[in-house]
């Protein structure tokens, strides 16, 4: 995108009178003289509905508006057949006067445009006649005219047909038709025509762009027809463009899909011009007297780029997305751009910029002192901080203004038995807003379908529906989270990308199910409640039936949950009879954590204590965290990244030996003498096989990894859930471990999560979790403190400057590997660096005072109403 914009001088909206939808292309426009004057370009403009209109438009620079008035609008029919291309030559036998030549899909007809003098404001007057009118054979394409053959005072007319016929008029007679090589022809391409080398132009399906003689397609003899010459493009041919550059000799302008050619009229390459873009449309022309070639070329993020030659000398930001340009000249004005929607939007431009007239003052206040000048700039570092800050703020107000997103489950939507459910998100934009893209996030084993929608143009409330369901197919672990995350990133009216993020949470019924609770579990977690404990048939209403109790064994005090799809994943939670504390077990260590999330979340909720700054309602005591089932699962999950690497090693190694096995066995088919393959059609079937094994492993292996890495989520949000509730936990340092060890995983080829999360930890261990100041690492310049240190240094390096003639030199002296400020005493160094006898004390070796192992024994974290410490609960097996 450029800073720079196009300015408008003039403009009018073709089409759309009557509730009659007109289109054009590049070959609805053409640009005439019809006075003869070489002064004023007139616009006729056809469209594809079978309006004709001429445009005379007039720029008056004295006047304050050089808008569109109706003066300028010269004529306006309507012809019976859509206009497919419009043309302008000599085309009428006897005259020398110029006619229009309109193509239909299957006429072509030639009319004059005949000028009717008048005194009134609006002038002259055109009138539309027909003279003549050819009817095709074959549904027309495009037309080309020129003086085909070296005539002279007229022009003949060639219509490509769809089918790569060529038909070709002399004026009013048919003359013949030939048609292109039928084992190159696919489908019609742009068409010009060369008349210094009398010559056609265009492009075949094999990419190539020929050249045929008009004597050649005329000639009924040669039975093939076969090309002057031809020049592999590569590319699509998009437009094409014939000028006289350099005096008689012809440049040849091809518009690629990425690329523009320039070839000589022998078809040479003169130059070609790499586009970093997707181009829209191009015109060239030839700035005289100086003979520069000039390209402008329109891309398709609306930027108007203006080359010369291959060399880049502007570009300018225009407001719509023209289908075609052109170089127009007013009565006073030449070298105006004029542009060309799909929808008829016509406009006349111009490049060029605004000068600003603000000069900004002088400063009045002359700075006299260091002071004032620091106090000054500090005022300005605040102003600028304070400005920044509200400016974000302006912002994100202003996205939130701009659109606004909710997101609900669609009600009915919820299916237990498939485990899926629909959520629709609701779009409010207050504005006209470009380019929605709505994603959606979930953490597997949930998956959504579809994950990202988009809308081009959102004017109005839109809903978009997505579907939730488990991944049963990929995914045998349970889910641990039930967030749904919303991103929506757009266009605003300022063409400046805005991002507004917000999240719902799922129905706990989309993933567990209820059944019958377990009295023993391998894995325990005993939670501390700080307020009464509340019954489950108030904590878990959606899943209490008629027959909770009878068929599940559940009551007020426990209850069973089982995770949809995942074998073993039982989970019980038990109310302790005595006390107010919550168990909650399983035998797998993954399956706890969506169960100990949503018992916090609902506490909370039921006792008004979610606020921020209210004492929590759970507590853990931290001696219980599970740190080794961590740790074990930490260590299974590299232990298969690892195979996986190896696994991927040995794949490199067997295709290499597939590889050299073909190559042998090729050379031995190929040998003029044959000979025994010497069992190389067995050994290459033995790699074939070991290529496929290792293929199916690697891919079980991979497999494994992804599941490992659901647990492994599982399990260390588990963890830093547990030590969020826990007693004498810091805020910050709970922030830096959770940034430092993320529960989302993102494994690349190169770095996985165990790379990310070692840098991490190992930075936490030297700065905000180190044990001691000595294990903190420096990462800013503190304040001195301590003036001694720096005074020895500053004493030294001036003894040494001032003795630089009586020490030895650099090759001679030795460099001591420790450093000045830590020599013993006893050295020359230090002994340098002392100056009194208090100084020599500050470099004796001092140790820490050592840190008091507290032993802390694990207290009994069960739940007990007795000495023993066991629960008292009535629990069905």
């Amino acid at each position: 995108m450029s800073l720079f914009r196009a300015r408008e001088l003039w403009s009018t909206q073709c089409g759309g009178a009557n509730d009659v939808t007109e289109s054009f292309d590049a070959a609805s426009l053409l640009l005439v003289d019809l006075h003869g004057k070489q002064t004023n370009d007139s616009i006729v403009l056809a469209s594809h509905a079978g309006v004709l209109r001429v445009y005379e438009p007039h720029a008056d620079l004295e006047a304050d508006s050089t808008d569109f008035k109706a003066t300028h609008l010269l004529l306006e029919t309507r012809l019976p057949e859509p206009i497919l291309q419009l043309a302008y030559g000599k085309l009428v036998s006897g005259s020398q006067s110029q006619h229009l030549g309109v193509l239909h899909p299957l006429s072509l007809a030639v009319y004059n445009i005949s000028i009717v003098a008048g005194s009134a404001e609006h002038g002259d007057q055109p009138q539309l006649s027909l003279v003549y009118e050819h009817q095709l054979l074959r549904s027309a394409f495009n037309v080309v005219v020129g003086p085909f053959g070296g005539a002279r005072g007229r022009d003949f007319a060639c219509v490509q047909s769809l089918d790569g016929r060529l038909t070709f008029f002399e004026q009013e007679t048919l003359a013949f038709d030939r048609c292109l090589p039928s084992a190159t022809f696919l489908l019609p391409s742009a068409l010009v025509y060369v008349p210094q080398s009398d010559t056609f132009l265009t492009c075949n399906a094999n990419l190539c762009l020929e050249a045929y003689r008009y004597g050649s397609l005329g000639d009924d003899s040669s039975r093939k027809l076969l090309p002057t010459w031809s020049y592999n493009l590569g590319e699509d041919v998009l437009d094409m463009q014939v000028l006289t550059w350099l005096g008689a000799e012809p440049a040849i302008l091809v518009l690629g899909e990425r690329h523009i050619f320039c070839l000589r009229e022998g078809g040479a390459l003169r130059f070609v011009k790499r586009l970093p873009f997707s181009p829209l449309c191009f015109h060239a022309y030839i700035v005289e007297p100086d003979g520069k070639l000039m390209i402008l070329c329109v891309s398709d993020t609306k930027t108007l780029l203006v080359y010369e030659q291959t060399t880049l000398c502007w570009s300018a930001q225009l407001s719509v997305a023209p289908v075609l340009i052109k170089r127009i000249n007013f009565q006073s004005l030449r070298g105006l751009i004029l542009t060309l929607t799909e929808d008829g939007c016509l406009e006349c431009s111009y490049l060029g910029t605004e000068p600003s007239l603000f000069v900004a003052p002088p400063t009045k206040k002359n700075l006299k002192s260091f002071e004032e000048a620091e106090h000054k700039y500090n005022q300005l570092q605040n102003e600028i901080a304070t400005f920044s800050q509200n400016s974000h703020l302006l912002t994100q107000l202003d996205s939130a203004h701009e659109v606004s997103i909710s997101l609900h489950v669609l009600a009915g939507s919820l299916d237990v038995t498939l485990n899926r459910c629909a959520v629709v998100a609701t779009l409010r934009p207050s504005s006209s807003l470009n380019n929605v893209q709505l994603t959606f996030t979930v953490q597997p084993p949930l998956m959504l379908s579809p994950r990202t929608h988009f809308v081009s143009n959102l004017c109005d409330t839109c809903e978009l529906i997505s579907t939730v369901a488990m991944d049963t197919v990929n995914h045998q672990s349970p889910v641990f989270s039930l967030e749904l995350q919303a991103v929506v990133a757009y266009l605003n009216s300022e063409l400046t990308p805005q991002i507004i993020q917000t999240s719902i949470q799922l129905p706990l019924s989309l993933v567990l199910q209820i059944t019958n609770p377990t009295s023993e579990a391998t894995h325990k977690i005993t939670l501390t409640s700080s307020q009464p404990v509340v019954p489950f048939t108030q904590l878990f209403r959606e899943f209490v039936t008629v027959d909770y109790e009878k068929n599940f064994a559940c009551s007020d005090t426990v209850i069973g949950f089982q995770h949809a799809g995942v074998y073993d994943s039982v989970v019980t939670i038990i109310i302790s009879k005595s006390s107010t504390k919550y168990r909650v077990q399983a035998e797998n260590m993954a399956a706890i954590t969506l169960l100990v999330a949503q018992l916090k979340v609902r506490l909370e909720s039921q006792t008004g204590n979610g606020k921020v700054g209210t004492p929590a309602v759970l507590a853990f005591n931290a001696l219980g965290l599970p740190t080794q089932e961590l740790v074990a699962t930490v260590e299974q999950h590299v232990t298969l990244r690892n195979k996986v690497n190896e696994l991927q090693t040995e794949l490199g190694a067997q295709t290499a030996q597939f590889r050299v096995i073909q190559r042998r066995l090729l050379v031995k088919i190929r040998d003029k003498t044959p000979s025994s393959l010497a069992g190389l059609d067995a050994l290459l079937k033995d790699a074939y096989n070991k290529i496929l094994d290792v293929s199916h492993d690697l891919q079980h292996v991979v497999k494994d990894a992804e599941e490992r890495g659901c647990e492994l989520s599982s399990v260390l949000r588990l963890v830093l859930l547990l030590i969020s509730i826990s007693e004498g936990t810091v805020n910050q340092d709970l922030a830096d471990l959770t940034a430092a060890l993320s529960y989302t995983l993102h494994d690349s080829e190169t770095q996985g999560w165990e790379e990310v999360s070692e840098a991490g930890v190992c930075y936490l261990l030297r700065t905000s979790l180190a044990r001691s100041i000595r294990d903190q690492q420096r990462t800013c310049v503190n304040p001195l403190k301590e003036f001694g240190r720096f005074k020895k240094h500053i004493v030294c390096a001036l003894e040494r400057v001032v003795n630089s003639s009586g020490r030895p030199n650099d090759d001679a002296r030795g460099v001591s590997p420790i450093l000045e400020g830590d020599e013993p005493p006893g050295s020359r160094a230090g002994r340098r660096l002392s100056l009194d006898g208090a100084d020599s004390e500050s470099h004796k070796p001092r140790l820490l005072p050592l840190r008091k192992q507290n032993t802390v024994a694990l207290e009994n974290t069960q739940i007990g109403d007795g000495e023993s410490g066991s629960v008292d609960v009535d629990v069905e097996t």
